[in-house]
């Protein structure tokens, strides 16, 4: 039982957050992808051999804070491989717009790990969620592996467009933001199809408008297969991080 509870905790370094948990849903796909088997992760073996150290016998089971710290150290100078810059004002000043979609049951990359990024950009330039939404909008999508690549895909709305295999849904991201950059129509929701079986030839299973956030997507009644059975509901504390997305005093590394 301790096993399966660690797998879905944070990880941290006295207060300080390293990384977000795994988002309830996730296990099923990282069980079949074994990252959750006690293997070593490929990726981030060959990211601190190559990219921090320059050392390929390095052995990543024996990782410490002070290596994770030469790697934050080290952002700058690679050009910022963690992606973790919240400072947008001159992506805002040049009048610029950006739709974040990030999958729930991401196996790969925590779907908090978005949500968190979401929360620095408004504690960095202190604005609020309705600042947020002129020129940024991020959208949790429900049931949504990593992205449909490689078959990672979910047993959510997951196609809106975002590739070639979920060219055939009856939304298109891209469409949505020229629509938003092009006639300024803003989308509040991220409309997401589920093919049965992801196979477009058989059919829709159903369709979820997917929120932005700091708003959750909600069952309101009726045919769950339909979009307009869910609604959007602000999340009241949705600046609240601490312990969760945040260091304990509610900072960002």
């Amino acid at each position: 039982i301790q096993t399966v509870e660690d797998a879905f905790k944070p990880l941290y370094f006295g207060d300080n957050l390293v990384y977000p948990a795994l988002l309830y849903g996730s296990e099923v796909d990282a069980f079949r992808l074994g990252l959750l088997s006690g293997s070593v992760n490929g990726i981030a073996r060959d990211f601190f051999r190559g990219g921090v150290f320059n050392d390929s016998s390095y052995d990543i089971t024996t990782i410490t804070k002070d290596d994770m710290m030469r790697a934050s150290e080290l952002d700058a100078l690679h050009g910022y491989p963690s992606a973790f810059d919240a400072d947008l004002s001159g992506f805002q000043a040049a009048g610029r717009k950006m739709m974040m979609y990030h999958g729930m049951a991401d196996p790969m990359t925590s779907g908090t790990n978005s949500q968190r990024y979401y929360l620095k950009v408004a504690q960095q330039m202190g604005l609020s969620h309705e600042e947020i939404d002129n020129f940024f909008r991020l959208y949790r999508i429900s049931g949504m592996a990593h992205c449909g690549v490689g078959g990672i895909s979910g047993a959510g709305a997951w196609m809106f467009g975002q590739s070639g295999a979920s060219s055939a849904a009856s939304n298109n991201i891209v469409h949505n933001l020229v629509n938003w950059v092009e006639n300024d129509d803003a989308p509040d929701t991220l409309l997401g199809t589920k093919f049965w079986y992801d196979t477009p030839s058989m059919g829709i299973e159903f369709e979820r408008a997917h929120c932005r956030f700091p708003y959750r997507t909600t069952y309101q009644g009726g045919d769950s297969t339909l979009p307009s059975s869910w609604g959007c509901e602000l999340i009241e504390d949705w600046q609240n991080c601490a312990g969760v997305e945040c260091n304990e005093d509610g900072s960002f590394a």
